[in-house]
């Protein structure tokens, strides 16, 4: 029953993710299976739209990690509203955008791989740098975002 109450909630959600109505519907449905084979593990008394949710989400990220092509990651390829790696929820991203693209095209991607939710060794591998080099510089740039979000008091 909350798969139908609910379908046209995780289909936007889906969208906003996609941006293609079949990829969309593709994802709710796998979704959906998801959901049924792990049904034991959601929590009766909690968010079901929150859960649902970070079941497409993952799928999404899946499905962006079989494609293998992704050499050009753009602002607009990220997901408005999760930061997935950095354990924080943003509601006005577009201060967070404005940081992100006065980086170099090259911070800007891997700072948006990390957002994504992709682990620092498939964006070392991306970048080909060291995983040294990609921890360095992912705190550095961590660290101006926050200065800079923090100076315009997000």
């Amino acid at each position: 029953m909350l798969f139908i109450k609910n379908r046209s909630v995780l289909l936007k959600y889906a969208f906003s993710l996609t941006k293609s109505k079949e990829e969309a519907e593709d994802i709710v449905h796998d979704s959906y299976i998801n959901m049924y084979k792990n049904a034991s593990s959601f929590n009766r008394g909690t968010n079901f739209n929150h859960w649902a949710k970070k079941i497409i989400k993952n799928l999404f990220i899946d499905a962006l990690r079989k494609r293998k092509n992704i050499q050009e990651v753009e602002i607009k390829d990220y997901h408005k509203g999760v930061c997935t790696n950095a354990g924080v929820a943003i509601i006005d991203n577009s201060d967070l955008y404005k940081v992100i693209d006065s980086f170099s095209k090259e911070n800007k991607k891997i700072v948006i791989l990390y957002m994504q939710g992709y682990k620092r060794e498939e964006i070392a591998k991306q970048v080909k740098w060291s995983i040294d080099k990609l921890n360095s510089r992912l705190h550095k740039l961590k660290k101006i975002l926050k200065e800079e979000l923090k100076e315009k008091k997000i």
